[in-house]
């Protein structure tokens, strides 16, 4: 009797070591995409950041082109020639990142970004107007309207970048959530099958303690 008694208890221990085991390597990976998830978050969010900077600079580019229409001056021109600078360097680094990542939404990335160096491009020879009007003191108006779309256009673009990033955010939140339900349901199972596991080890043991005592 004492020795069937060890085998249902040793049964017990080693179905309860199992689950322990099992939950506690879930879980552990489970944590590990929740962590995974946070840093692409952070590096998410550095790229709003990134993108939120651009969008202000091409405002002023905007604004620095439109007061020059107003009132042409060389602290506008200067300033223009030296946002668009600041826009070209920040979305070279950018598309050189964007390049190493394993994403699916990269090339859509990518194809917003050539749209972006394209406008630049276009707006560089604005440079030549400005030289020109500091030469001959003209400038042909509509030609600066048509520099000012351009700086539109990429204010546009980097707005439609950080959609997709916030969009990337709120995919990588809702995958941590629902893991999190995930390690809480286990945790809830675990207690559950171990609060049974003692219950039927205090049975196993009071009826057999009590039956010796029964036959003396």
């Amino acid at each position: 009797m004492v020795k069937k008694l060890n085998k249902r208890i040793t049964i017990l221990n080693v179905i309860a070591i199992t689950v322990v085991i099992m939950v506690g390597g879930v879980s552990i990976f489970l944590t590990q995409q929740i962590l995974h998830n946070g840093y692409n978050i952070e590096e998410e969010s550095q790229h709003i950041k990134i993108f939120d900077d651009l969008n202000t600079d091409a405002y002023r580019l905007v604004l620095a082109i439109h007061h020059f229409l107003i009132e042409p001056d060389e602290i506008y021109s200067r300033e223009v020639i030296e946002l668009l600078h600041r826009i070209e360097s920040v979305t070279e680094q950018y598309r050189a990142m964007e390049m190493k990542e394993k994403y699916k939404e990269r090339n859509e990335e990518l194809v917003i970004l050539d749209g972006v160096s394209k406008d630049i491009q276009d707006l560089k020879s604005v440079r030549d107007v400005f030289e020109g009007y500091a030469k001959t003191a003209t400038f042909d108006k509509d030609e600066i309207i048509g520099y000012e779309q351009f700086a539109y256009n990429i204010e546009s673009a980097s707005k439609e970048i950080n959609k997709i990033h916030f969009a990337k955010i709120a995919e990588w939140e809702k995958e941590s959530i629902t893991m999190m339900w995930r390690i809480l349901l286990l945790y809830l199972l675990f207690i559950t099958f171990g609060g049974l596991s003692i219950y039927i080890g205090h049975r196993l043991l009071s009826k057999n303690v009590a039956r010796p005592i029964k036959e003396l």
